[in-house]
């Protein structure tokens, strides 16, 4: 659904336009024939706070930026393909997205107490506050997926209940609940 509404867009808001919150678990999601454009950007905690934190100093950061526009200027020009435009674009993005002061606003621990609890301080009320403030950054469409499964639960998918559903479901239900309810509050 991200790929179509990304596909769909008639501007660009300099920022990704398809994020996706966590892992689905689910081989092959993407953009298919839309293209690997508008595919998401996936975003685990891992990734987000390396891109909340810089590693290197502006100066380091900037020449191996440099360093990469010309080693991929010049495999576009010996390769040309849409899938290399794409990746670049990609790139590109995500370089836009590290530098910006959008990518401020997503660090998690200047939130107030009250906040974090209303969504729930758990992986899935994470990634739900994280994605009400991509919205507000102005990201047109986020994904906050849910890969957890409670401790004692066997399933293969997180929501296959098939087994143990009433067990499974009384610890899920709370945590769905605040994280979701806040985040259409």
């Amino acid at each position: 659904l991200g790929a179509v509404v990304s596909a769909g867009l008639t501007r660009d808001c300099g920022l990704p336009t398809h994020v996706r919150l966590g892992r689905t678990g689910i081989p092959d999601v993407g953009p298919g024939f839309l293209g690997a454009k508008h595919g998401a950007v996936s975003l685990d905690a891992t990734s987000l706070k390396a891109l909340t934190t810089p590693p290197l100093a502006k100066e380091l950061f900037d020449e191996r930026n440099r360093l990469f526009d010309q080693m991929q200027t010049e495999f576009a020009r010996d390769y040309p393909a849409a899938a290399v435009d794409a990746q670049t674009a990609g790139y590109r993005k995500a370089l836009d997205l590290m530098t910006s002061e959008t990518v401020k606003r997503l660090d998690l621990d200047g939130v107030p107490a009250a906040t974090r609890d209303a969504f729930g301080r758990n992986a899935f009320g994470d990634r739900c506050l994280l994605a009400a403030k991509m919205v507000e950054a102005g990201v047109p469409f986020v994904e906050a997926t849910w890969d957890l499964v409670a401790p004692g639960i066997t399933a293969v998918r997180p929501w296959d209940t098939h087994r143990n559903n009433f067990p499974a479901l009384k610890l899920y239900l709370p945590v769905l609940d605040a994280g979701w309810s806040a985040l259409l509050d």
